[in-house]
């Protein structure tokens, strides 16, 4: 019975030694959270200055009318002023071109004395022609009243511009047939530059030497004639030939290609 009696209670002091040490680690732990906690809290950087602080706000859609269309081949209508009681008075109802629809009552190809009728204006006929009950005075064909003083639309001004012709071209002057004009040394005004063959019986000799040859040069630019003038006989053929392949810019006289003479030189010369 004893020995029951001092188990128990060596039993409950172990139980109650393992409550406290049981609280006190929940004690600890808890203010080890707590404190790493507001650490966190402190050590968090929420880089306010970089963020966009804007504020949205959404509408809700607005339902657009679309505006009315006009349909084509009519004129968009004048604002009505039958509010202010105007109201044109025409002795015949004259459509003008912008209203196809009103039919004149005959055709003629003599301009009316009646003005048109204006669009969007109410129009009644009467005795005489006058736009509105605030112009009572008659209006002649060109929308000009009599001289009253009263409200009257005035003629567009007709403006006159002069022109001045054109100066005449000038006639060229025409140049005489198988007129040839002379250009001296053309060795410059050359296009191309024509191969220059060397006399076999002149190479063998030895001979060398300047050619001066006389061409003639049709209205294309082309050589129709050469004649050498000066220069070794045996290297003159050679000199000729050469000028034949010769081509030029055509000569103008007043505007007009003619023939041209001139002399080409040529200088033959053995390579060493």
């Amino acid at each position: 019975m004893f020995n029951n009696l001092i188990e128990s209670d060596s039993h409950r002091e172990e139980l109650a030694r393992k409550s406290r040490f049981f609280l006190g680690t929940l004690a600890f732990y808890a203010l080890l959270f707590s404190v790493g906690g507001v650490a966190s809290i402190y050590a968090y950087d929420a880089h306010l200055e970089t963020q966009n602080l804007e504020i949205a706000i959404m509408l809700s859609p607005v339902e657009l009318t679309a505006p009315a269309e006009t349909p084509r081949n009519e004129r968009p209508r004048t604002p009505d002023r039958t509010q202010h009681n105007e109201t044109d008075v025409r002795r015949v109802l004259v459509a003008s071109v912008d209203m196809p629809n009103i039919k004149p009552p005959n055709v003629s190809s003599i301009k009316s004395d009646i003005p048109p009728v204006r669009a969007g204006i109410p129009t009644v006929v009467g005795p005489v022609d006058s736009n509105g009950i605030n112009n009572m005075r008659p209006i002649g064909p060109e929308g000009t009243g009599d001289g009253g003083g009263a409200r009257t639309a005035a003629a567009p001004a007709r403006v006159e511009i002069e022109t001045t012709p054109p100066p005449a071209m000038p006639t060229p002057t025409p140049v005489p047939k198988n007129v040839v004009v002379s250009l001296g040394a053309v060795n410059g005004r050359m296009l191309n530059k024509p191969e220059l063959p060397y006399p076999p019986l002149a190479k063998a000799t030895g001979t060398q030497g300047t050619v001066t040859v006389q061409i003639v040069i049709d209205e294309k630019g082309k050589v129709v004639s050469a004649r050498a003038v000066s220069g070794h006989p045996l290297l003159r053929p050679a000199a000729e030939q050469a000028a034949y392949q010769a081509r030029f810019s055509p000569t103008l006289l007043s505007q007009q290609p003619v023939k041209a003479s001139g002399t080409i030189t040529f200088n033959f010369q053995l390579q060493k």
